[in-house]
């Protein structure tokens, strides 16, 4: 039961909203614009600020369904960690898309919503300083992303926590390899 939950939190991930959004209004394939990913960033560059707001909502809302009907099952945080970390997986290589999908950030932010909801609010709160230097959210969200494993230390000392969100912010700056190089040499 809980390896067929895991195959469907992958085809669930697969669902990438801003290739289907932008495909059904446009008639375009989102991954041949902008950064070429599902994202909702990018979507934004073709729709504006409800085709972002859509896609967002839409990634994170399929974390959080899957997630419901595996604690129906399974109330276990290990195979929540699981769901999140497949769904990830699917988002980001879309079989169906040939493995070419958006970069993971709103099936993360889902995923912590259902882990802990008080480390999406210190993302937000570790955004503005970084903001404020770099001038560069992506940037900035990536630094506050990086120091949630430190906060879950120091407030919540959950060691599975800690190594689950320090695994995918490894894959997140994997995804996002280009922004870093970009930032670093200012392009």
């Amino acid at each position: 039961m809980k390896t067929l939950l895991l195959i469907t939190a992958y085809f669930v991930g697969c669902f990438n909203t801003g290739y289907y959004l932008t495909r059904f209004l446009t008639k375009k394939d989102i991954r041949s614009v902008g950064s070429s990913v599902t994202g909702a960033t990018n979507v934004s560059r073709v729709l504006g600020k409800k085709g972002f707001a859509i896609t967002f909502l839409g990634d994170v809302l399929k974390v959080i369904g899957i997630i419901l009907i595996s604690n129906h099952f399974f109330n276990n945080s290990l195979v929540t960690y699981g769901v999140i970390f497949f769904t990830f997986i699917g988002h980001i290589f879309p079989i169906q898309l040939k493995f070419k999908g958006g970069k993971g950030i709103s099936v993360y932010l889902g995923g912590l919503i259902m882990i802990n909801y008080f480390y999406i609010l210190f993302l937000i709160a570790g955004l503005i300083l970084p903001y404020i230097i770099t001038k560069n959210f992506t940037i900035s969200g990536l630094i506050s992303l990086l120091l949630l494993p430190l906060v879950i230390y120091f407030f919540n000392k959950n060691i599975y926590d800690i190594i689950f969100v320090s695994i995918i912010n490894i894959m997140v700056l994997f995804t996002h390899r280009k922004n870093i190089y970009s930032f670093i040499n200012k392009k």
